[in-house]
């Protein structure tokens, strides 16, 4: 309900007046006049809403201030609005402080106001009860305060009350406005249920509701105002502020919950409380905004060559500081932390609370008594909240906790916001001591959280105890009921206490609780908020950048440095440490008692980490350089004299502070705690759609640049740590020494005589969990901000300036190149020291090779910088002689090493396999090879100490390579195997010659030892004999990866040397592939008589054993057996931990091998009858996807650890299908030609598609490129519409034995041929019964909410990762939970004693240690493949990959319809039998089900039939309206933000054209009839930024083409596609308002990336208004639409500055014609000031009430504006139309490009016959002009062997040419009809009476002149000059010779003014004002007589100039007949 205030006066002057509200609109009252009688007095003086809720005025006079600025305006006014006050912005606030001092002090945001309150407050409570108890006679019942109806009764003043019934003590009068107001009892509940809910003043909550009311009905508020207020900001607010507070059977999260709460309570409230939040969030948000644009200005400042005139936006802003706004922003941290804790402790009591009563009552839903404020439980409470009425309904209480929810979600998301100012503050800004210290205690105090308040802080969460939820459905004790049951029954007692069965959770269902739980206290938020506060003390205290300071408006006078320790000039240092005191005294290394201060001293540790970089400068220059001790040495440098500032040893405090740091395990919580907290769903609050992600880069990249530093500064001093092996050694052998210290003393104390116990339990073992931070930790660290953040691995290069040089070594140019870093240059001398320094040194230089170069080329990258290093042509080191390289060959060597090493002995199984002859023998190492040198050797390694080292765990295999045991890697070897695979992923990835160079590596073969020298290996074989090994899943899936990387292609056609050594070894793998045999196509065959395996093989050994209850359905479909191989690691192995690395990699590997090399026929050949590559395929789809999307009957879907690792399988296997759908070409016909002649129709039909089929935005993505065809290909596509068989009984022996397995009746002794992959994915795609595929993409289409909640992925992952990152590197895990249960349960039975418990949980929590991996990013490609380089992506970024999966699913559509026309035409009389090769179905004990063969007849229908015909699953969304919505999709995470739009209208297009216009819009708009989402899409794309490329095809360009295309189609509205989207009411936003928003931006209409957007938005609002459709917007019928628009475009903006028009137009005359960009931006801009001319002329007609065509007087209505347009267009001086008639370009070209080109060569009548085209366009404007088609042209000289270059060039200059003549000629039509219509209807507004504007003859006159002399050529004008018929000033009208297109119009309008100037002259009868003088008529005739013979002359146009000299001779012979008349 929606209420005005009613005004209650004293006296009655006027009877009352009511305005009928609006339609759909609640009823309102209007002020009216109350009797004498009613009482009159004010309770309360409500002061104005501004007082009380400022900060919404002062960010929009910020903002404008801001806007100024930019503009180039001089910031003198910004500088005044933040110092001295606002003005008159601000002369209504009774706050006289200026608006600086507000900005600077952002404490108190949910300050309490200060007014009085108890009056009005008791006064409306007892207005409340009165009329509870008037309700309570009347109807028997009351509301209370919170019985609220959502539509209650309007209210008005007391004496319409009294009218009806006397209630005058039932109303409150109070002052509002200066007004006396009268308050009703139903506003008085809104008003104190805002009052309680928000926590606010009663005063305030009236003057919050009177603004709020004033905006649901007035609408008085601005536009950006307006669109913040109908965004889903509280009903976030309340989502997050729910998590972990609101148990789940009561979060109401969902839309339809949301609706239902918000239907029950009034639009004001609803509005009133989005105004306060965005009014609260406003002050905040307008500082970050003014310090963005500090970091702007400074950058600008930084890049000036001097500072001598300081910027505005820094000094405006430099007041803020000096006001106080760091510390201020600090103590604001505090105040919201302090209200997030309490607000938090409100709501835990009050669900304790409601807890504790349904444990009562017994039932759930009970009443609850909230009393106080709100969650407080008292009175008053926090914000002194007005006392609550018992009895209230479950729905408001609900509503009023869900305000509590809101207002803890704004507080941490303020907390968040402030945290962000100090960030970017630091970031550039010079801090003071006071100000550092300050941030460090803040950082302390909420770590360490308050004791006395209950306050955690952020304590080290424990993985397996208390701060995780139990892993079982019953309570922990029950564990311990088992052994009571048992002591009961042996004593005979009953069996009611019988052991409860414990029921496991679901490990979703246990992870929701652990991230709830952590998430309700608080602990992930503060996270987030403490470690921007950490990022901005490292800010604070860097000494690298350049620092602004406050005081002078510039940087630092030093330069780069910290004023904080000034830069060190020569070697004199500062006397005294001064003000770093303050900073020491808090991070001081040496000092125990700083460091016990903190419950965290890993976060303090890592504060000490900028803190000795601030020091480094001044430590002195000999910790700058490395240690000079060999390169290798790792431990300290020698001691040297103390460098001492003041009292302060910094080189003591400098080392100590890094090595602190190590030992502290800061570089852990670094990695483990800090990256993960950046961005987040915390920053996801506010007022956006998700995160932006350019502000995780930036946070990202100031954190790599402090981490290359701080490893910098520990090569340099020598301090670099040791390996977690040096480690683990020192730790065993202390341990070892102390036991055998302590069984000496036993043994003295026995020789003693003393009573010793014996103690057997050895020595100690060494707890990994107090390893420090290690050499692999730095790695780690580094790995990790590389897969998060590629462009940072560019800091931990050296930027170095090189000469490049020619081939005679003579300096060319100079080039920036990437050089080793410090760091690389010690890893490269000391990785040959251990086999954990290699692996660190090996995954550094994979994570290097991410960065990308100096510039755009990939020469200069990492990956290519990386292999010039290994492949020997650059050096990393020269000095050191003990420097063994390391290159490309040691790499491949070292996997071979491991295969060899883990390959099964042969000889172990009988069988043989086609795999047997690939495997090579083991053999024994010898240790001096560089095998062994290079940490290899570790896999055979057996020591006393590697079983109980949990770094050695699991390596350990008996020396002896006959030895028949399960040799595994260990976590060594693990380690370095991943780490030499993601090395040659990364580079091979990002480097085309290191692919070429690592393919052509070959190794000779060694068998016992003895050198091979005739057979080598090469890399392939290599990497393909590692995966038949038993290693793990990541590994294998990372093998994958490497092998898939290496086969990328560098360009969609193969033609470069690089490209044919690819190709070749894609063949080459893909007969690899085929010959390890991963996939069991021997047991899956379709129709198979192999016996299914029985045993187990060794890959069992990694599975797990499956025991599905016998209720629920099976996990999986095959048995637990390695035979199986891929099916047996997807199902049994990786589906364990939800992560399917192997599977993922798989399919990467068969999308690269299809995009490179296609689809072998002839794969298998050699022992398969059905040859070909049908069985990978059929795998990922009738195998993969349907497990995956749980599509598959009668088993369990795969589970999914993540929805990243969830999707990432999903696109996985989409790109595999989408690689063959778009390689897939289909015939055209199945008889006889040639593959030439196939290629010319295939191009024929490339045109056609992207034309007719609506594929255009998408063409290269979804149809292969003529030239990239292959024969083959095309021959085997061919056979796929014959039926062909292999005859078993005509073939050979061999054939005949290996169909001996399958099941082939002996009547049919023949088997299929199978089909190409290509078809048997058009089938499925197109089956009559809506095969799985296409089922499988709908659903994939709507998951999680389609495609409004993409960004809740984000969201999901990112709250997951930040509850998981408070564990920092124990992460916890339900099987070690329940692990710790079991324990816990067994110690509690006493089972086991306290000593072995504690280290069974010790165990358990090392073993959940998160181990160290080389950065892997997942690579991918976006352009299908018409891209051959793969874009490195995080694995997880959730919403990345539900958008490429969103984008394939809509890729695969768009395929399949632009091939689906030519697939059914060859199917139609066709009748085809598909076989598949493969049967997924799991063997049946005693059943031969799964040995039947399967075949199916192929039947296929029209892919819009297909979805049209709805959802095939009750509760499934329809497929066509999910798709449209995607219309508006903008993508975050994807590099082309419009592909998803792009192929969702694809669709929408090739629905449009396929069915009937209102069947599709009928089937598009779905369940919503009125068309509202259809319209919100499609507004929503309109709205897409654009791209950089081809922006003319834009998602908008689309769009707008689409509703051109069907505005005119006779139909309704309701059912016309372009009518519906373009005035849809009912919605937020339709077509039209957005096209609005658009052509408000001038530099939209003239930016020649959318001037033909803009000129379609003109021609569609042109149309629109032409039709006259009965719901147009009220914008486009006001009077002034386009007077408006004609003002801005074509009128005179100043003296100086002429009008856009004019611009253009000289623009367009003076451009060479070669630059082709701004020819064409020059005629969309005159195209749209054409069509505005055109509406121009429509308004005219609109305002005289008649529609286009010639006006009737007695049908003319005028209007009061008509005078007014009509004055602007023609009254002199400036008249509108004169001046842009003098604008018009009308001349033919003069400009020497396209003369030249058009003159320089003459096409046959034959090619242009066949090249010639229609210009595209609207049609009555384009339909005389011809263009020369490019394609069809190159074509046809292909095909005739002609030269195509000079054909080409002449063909786009004649384009060129035509498009500005057709401009030139649109405009001067539109002109035309603007004059002849103003003429007209003045004339007929005289004729019918009118006075209102009356045209004087002399206007028409001088009009008429005008266009007579542009239709003069200079000849003809000179001859005129010389009689003197011209004035002085009219030879500026001339233009030269004007082209005869534009002549034609203007002749027309010539003919027309004649016609109504001189026709009245000639009628005696009617008496007119239309008298032409004498020497007029003359002028005219002359002016006409030179026209006509212009007309003869030049001209270059596309019509005649006969017709136009027609034309002037009917005027002409009009002035004659009348001067015949009167004798002239």
């Amino acid at each position: 309900m929606a209420f005005s205030f009613g005004a209650a006066q004293s006296t009655t002057t006027a009877p009352s007046t009511t305005t009928a509200p609006a339609a759909g609109a609640p009823a309102q009252a209007t002020p009216t006049t109350t009797n004498p009688s009613t009482p009159s007095a004010s309770v309360a003086n409500i002061p104005p809403y501004h007082h009380s809720f400022p900060r919404l005025k002062y960010r929009h006079a910020v903002s404008i201030h801001l806007g100024r600025v930019k503009e180039g305006y001089s910031g003198r006014e910004l500088i005044h609005l933040l110092s001295a006050g606002g003005g008159n912005d601000f002369e209504d606030d009774d706050d006289e402080r200026p608006i600086g001092t507000i900005l600077a002090d952002p404490t108190g945001i949910l300050k309490r106001g200060q007014h009085s309150e108890e009056g009005l407050r008791s006064a409306l409570i007892r207005c409340l009860e009165n009329d509870a108890g008037n309700s309570a006679s009347s109807a028997g019942g009351g509301g209370g305060l919170f019985g609220i109806s959502a539509s209650g009764p309007s209210f008005g003043n007391p004496s319409t009350q009294q009218q009806q019934q006397p209630q005058q003590q039932q109303q409150v009068c109070i002052t509002l406005h200066d007004r006396p107001t009268a308050v009703t009892p139903s506003i008085a509940k809104d008003i104190l249920r805002l009052s309680e809910e928000l926590h606010i003043n009663i005063v305030d909550s009236v003057a919050l509701f009177a603004e709020a009311n004033a905006m649901v009905i007035g609408g008085n508020t601005r536009e950006s105002d307006r669109k913040e207020l109908e965004n889903d900001f509280v009903e976030t607010l309340i989502r997050k502020g729910r998590v972990g507070m609101v148990d789940k059977t009561r979060e109401d999260t969902g839309p339809a919950s949301n609706r239902q709460h918000q239907s029950e309570v009034s639009p004001v409230v609803l509005t009133a409380r989005r105004l306060f939040f965005h009014e609260r969030a406003a002050l905040l948000s307008t500082i970050l905004d003014l310090i963005r644009h500090r970091i702007e200005a400074a950058d600008e400042c930084t890049n000036a060559p001097s500072f001598d005139e300081p910027n505005p936006v820094i000094v405006a802003t430099d007041q803020l500081l000096r006001f106080g706004l760091v510390g201020n922003l600090i103590k604001t941290i505090r105040e919201l932390n302090d209200r997030t804790r309490e607000i938090r402790r409100g709501l835990k009591n009050l669900r304790d609370e409601r807890k504790e009563r349904e444990r009562r009552s017994g039932m759930i839903g009970s009443a609850v008594n909230i009393s106080g404020g709100g969650a407080f439980g008292s009175v008053g409470g926090m914000f002194a909240a007005v006392p609550v009425a018992t009895g209230v309904s479950e729905t408001q209480r609900e509503q009023n906790l869900d305000m509590e929810c809101a207002l803890l979600g704004f507080t941490q998301m303020q907390r968040h916001l402030a945290a962000e100012c100090l960030f970017y503050l630091a970031y550039h800004t010079q801090l003071t001591s006071e100000e550092v210290a300050s941030l460090i205690d803040l950082v302390k105090d909420l770590t360490n959280g308050n004791e006395s308040l209950k306050d955690e802080g952020l304590p080290l969460l424990n993985p397996l105890t208390k701060d995780v939820p139990n892993p079982y459905e019953e309570s922990l004790d029950s564990l311990s009921s088992f052994s009571s049951w048992q002591q009961q029954q042996q004593y005979g007692m009953g069996a009611w206490n019988k052991p409860i069965s414990l029921k496991a959770k679901d490990s979703k269902q246990w992870e929701s609780e652990l991230i709830s739980n952590l998430w309700g206290r608080g602990q992930p938020q503060l996270l987030q908020c403490v470690s921007t506060l950490i990022m901005s003390v490292m800010c604070a205290l860097d000494a690298r950048h350049l620092l602004m300071e406050r005081e002078h408006h510039g940087p630092n006078h030093f330069g780069k440095g910290n004023a904080l320790l000034p830069p060190i000039r020569g070697e004199v240092m500062p006397s005294s440490i001064g003000h770093l005191q303050s900073i020491h005294s808090r991070l001081d290394p040496e000092s125990q008692d700083v460091e016990k201060q903190w419950k965290r001293p890993d976060i303090w540790g890592l504060l000490l980490v900028p803190y000795a970089l601030l020091l480094r400068n001044a430590a002195g220059p000999q910790l700058l350089s490395p240690s000079r001790a060999g390169g290798g040495s790792r431990s300290s440098p020698n001691r040297s004299p103390p460098v001492r500032v003041g009292q302060l040893n910094v080189k003591a405090t400098y080392t100590k502070c890094l090595v602190v740091a190590s030992q502290l395990k800061s570089l852990t919580f670094a990695r483990m705690s800090l990256i993960p907290s950046i961005g987040g769903p915390v920053a996801s609050i506010v007022e956006s759609h998700g995160v932006d992600a350019s502000i995780i880069d930036f946070y990202m990249s100031v954190f790599s640049d402090f981490t290359a530093q701080f490893i910098d500064a520990l090569c340099a001093t020598g301090n670099l740590p040791i390996t977690r092996r040096e480690w683990y050694d020192e730790e065993f052998n202390l341990a070892q020494t102390e036991w055998a210290e302590k069984e000496q003393k036993r043994l003295f104390g026995v020789w003693a005589g003393q009573a010793v116990t014996e103690d057997t339990s050895g020595p100690r073992e060494v707890n990994v969990m107090d390893r420090p931070d290690c050499l692999e930790d730095i790695f780690a660290l580094v790995s990790s901000i590389c897969s998060t953040h590629p462009e940072g691995s560019k800091a931990f290069w050296k930027i170095v300036e090189e000469e490049d040089l020619n081939e005679q070594d003579v300096p060319m140019s100079s080039v920036i190149r990437l050089a080793p870093s410090r760091f690389l240059e010690r890893l490269d001398l000391i990785h040959a020291d251990s086999d954990s320094l290699l692996f660190v040194y090996i995954s550094f230089l994979a994570s290097l090779a991410l960065a990308e170069g100096a510039d755009s080329y990939e020469v200069t990258n990492g990956a290519s910088t990386i292999h010039s290093f290994l492949c020997g042509d650059r050096s990393i080191n020269h000095q050191s002689e003990r420097h063994v390289p390391f290159g490309w060959t040691n790499v491949i060597n070292a996997i071979r090493f491991y295969a060899e090493q883990l390959s099964p002995d042969e000889g172990e199984d009988s069988k043989k396999s086609p795999t047997d002859s690939f495997r090579r023998s083991s053999s024994n190492v010898d240790e001096s090879s560089t095998s062994y040198y290079y940490g290899v050797s570790s896999i055979g390694a057996s020591s006393a100490t590697s079983s109980s080292s949990p770094e050695h765990r699991g390596q350990s295999r008996p020396s002896s390579p006959d030895d028949p045991k399960k040799k595994d890697l260990g976590e060594v070897g693990t380690n370095m195997l991943m780490a030499l695979l993601s090395l040659i992923a990364n580079v091979a990835a990002r480097s085309c010659a290191a692919r070429e160079h690592i393919l052509g590596v070959q190794l000779p073969v060694q068998n016992s030892g003895v050198s091979n020298e005739g057979y080598q290996e090469g890399s392939l074989e290599i990497l393909f004999s590692l995966l038949t090994t038993p290693i793990s899943p990541d590994i294998k899936g990372m093998t994958f990866i490497a092998i898939a990387n290496l086969l990328q292609p560098t360009a969609p056609v193969s033609s470069t040397p690089g490209d044919v050594v690819v190709s070749s070894a894609g063949k080459r793998a893909w007969e690899l592939l085929e010959l390890i045999q991963l996939l069991p196509i021997k047991l899956l065959e379709n129709g198979s008589l192999n016996p299914s395996p029985v045993a187990l093989s060794s890959f069992a050994a990694l599975g797990r054993s499956q025991n599905p209850d016998a209720t629920e359905l099976p996990l999986s479909v095959f048995p637990p057996s390695g035979d199986y191989g891929l099916i047996y690691l997807m199902e049994h192995v990786e589906a364990e931990a939800g992560i399917y690395p192997c599977t993922e990699g798989f399919m990467y590997l068969l999308t690269t091998l299809i995009r490179s090399v296609g689809c072998p026929a002839d794969l298998g050949s050699q022992w398969r009858l059905r040859s070909g590559c049908s069985p990978y395929i059929e795998f990922v789809t009738n195998f993969v996807l349907p497990r995956a999307t749980g599509s598959l009957k009668n088993v369990k879907p795969f589970p999914f650890a993540t929805i990243a690792d969830e999707y990432r399988v999903m696109n996985r296997a989409l790109e595999v299908i989408e690689a063959i759908i778009v390689r897939y070409v289909v015939p055209f016909r199945t008889d006889n030609f040639t593959f030439d002649q196939f290629k010319t129709e295939y191009q024929s039909f490339l045109h056609i598609a992207s034309s007719d089929l609506g594929v255009s935005l998408i063409l290269p993505e979804v149809l292969r490129a003529g030239d990239s065809l292959d024969a083959d290909e095309v021959k085997e596509a061919i056979q796929d519409f014959k039926n062909i068989y292999i005859n078993l009984q005509d073939s050979k022996g061999d054939a005949t034995s290996r169909a001996q397995s399958l099941n082939v009746s002996a009547e049919n002794q023949a088997l299929p041929l199978p089909k190409t992959p290509g078809f048997y994915i058009m089938s499925s795609l197109l089956s009559c019964d809506k095969g799985h595929l296409l089922s499988t993409i709908h659903k994939l289409l709507y998951q999680h909410g389609g495609s409004g909640d993409v960004h809740q992925c984000s969201e999901s992952m990112a709250s997951r990762s930040l509850a998981t990152a408070l564990f920092r590197d124990t992460p916890p895990n339900l099987a070690c939970s329940k692990h710790c249960a079991d324990y816990t349960a067994q110690q509690q039975r006493k089972q086991v004693d306290e000593d072995s418990y504690q280290s069974s949980i010790s165990s358990l929590q090392q073993s959940m240690i998160q181990s160290v991996h080389p950065s892997i990013l997942a690579s991918c490609s976006e352009n299908g493949c018409q891209d051959g380089i793969s874009h490195g992506k995080s694995a997880n970024d959730a919403v990345l990959w539900r958008e490429r999966t969103i984008l394939l699913s809509l890729r695969i559509l768009c395929a399949a319809a632009a091939r689906e026309e030519a697939f059914t035409q060859l199917l139609k009389n066709s009748s085809l039998t598909l076989v598949p090769t493969l049967s997924f179905k799991g063997p049946i004990h005693g059943s031969f089900a799964h040995r039947l063969p399967e075949e199916h007849k192929v039947y296929v229908a029209k892919l819009s039939n297909l979805l049209t015909k709805g959802a095939t699953v009750t509760g499934q969304p329809e497929i066509l309206p999910l798709i449209t919505d995607y219309v508006g999709y903008g993508a975050s995470s994807l590099n082309d933000h419009q592909a998803i739009a792009k192929s969702a209208f694809c669709i929408v297009s090739y629905i449009t054209q396929t069915l009937p216009q209102f069947e599709s819009v009928r089937f598009l708009c779905g369940d919503v009839t009125n068309g509202w989402r259809l319209a919100n899409a499609f507004s929503r794309g309109l709205l897409l930024p654009s791209n950089e490329g081809n922006h003319s095809l834009s998602i908008r360009n689309a769009i707008l083409d689409l509703m051109l295309s069907n505005i005119e189609i006779e139909t309704s509205s309701r059912l016309n596609l372009s009518l519906m989207t373009l005035v849809q009411s009912g919605c937020k936003q339709n077509c039209l308002s957005a096209i609005l928003e658009l052509i408000s931006d001038v530099s939209f209409v003239l930016d020649p990336k959318t001037s033909s957007s803009a000129a379609k938005c003109f021609e569609l609002i042109f149309r629109l208004m032409r039709l006259r459709v009965s719901n147009t917007p009220s914008i486009l019928l006001s009077p002034h639409f386009w007077h408006v628009q004609a003002i801005r475009y074509l009128g005179i903006q100043s003296p100086s500055s002429p009008s856009i028009l004019h611009e253009i137009s000289l623009s367009f005359c003076s451009d060479n014609g070669n630059d082709l960009e701004l020819s064409r931006r020059n005629c969309d801009v005159l195209h749209s000031i054409s069509w505005l001319l055109k509406g121009l002329a429509l308004e005219l007609y609109s305002l005289v009430g008649d529609g286009p065509g010639y006006p009737k007087p007695e049908n003319l209505i005028p209007t009061q504006s008509l005078p007014g347009l009509l004055d602007v267009l023609f009254s002199p001086p400036n008249s509108l139309l004169e001046t842009v008639l003098l604008d018009l370009p009308l001349g033919g070209p003069n400009n020497e490009f396209l003369l030249q080109s058009l003159n320089s060569l003459t096409l046959t009548h034959d090619i242009l016959k066949q090249a010639s085209a229609p210009m595209k366009g609207p049609s009555d404007v384009c339909a005389r002009f011809e263009i020369v088609d490019t394609v069809k042209l190159s074509s046809y000289l292909r095909n005739n062997q002609q030269a195509e270059e000079a054909p080409i060039e002449w063909a786009f200059a004649w384009n060129s040419f035509v498009a500005r003549v057709c401009a030139c000629c649109h405009i001067a039509h539109a002109w035309s009809d603007v004059c002849r219509t103003g003429a007209i209807v003045s004339y007929a507004m005289e004729s019918s009476g009118s006075r209102i504007f009356c045209m004087k003859p002399i206007i028409l006159t001088e009009m008429l002149c005008s266009i007579l002399l542009r239709l003069n050529s200079p000849d003809s004008l000179d001859e005129i000059s010389q009689y003197g018929a011209l004035q002085d000033d009219e030879t500026v009208l001339t233009a030269g010779i004007i082209d005869s297109g534009s002549a034609m119009p203007l002749s027309v309008a010539a003919l027309c003014l004649t016609d109504i100037l001189f026709t009245q002259s000639l009628d005696p009868a009617e008496p007119s004002e239309y008298i032409i003088a004498e020497e007029d008529v003359a002028r005219i005739s002359a002016l006409l007589d030179g026209a006509i013979f212009s007309c003869t002359q030049g001209g270059t146009g596309m019509t005649y100039p006969e017709e136009r000299a027609k034309v002037l001779k009917c005027a002409l012979s009009q002035i004659l007949a009348l001067s015949e008349a009167n004798d002239l």
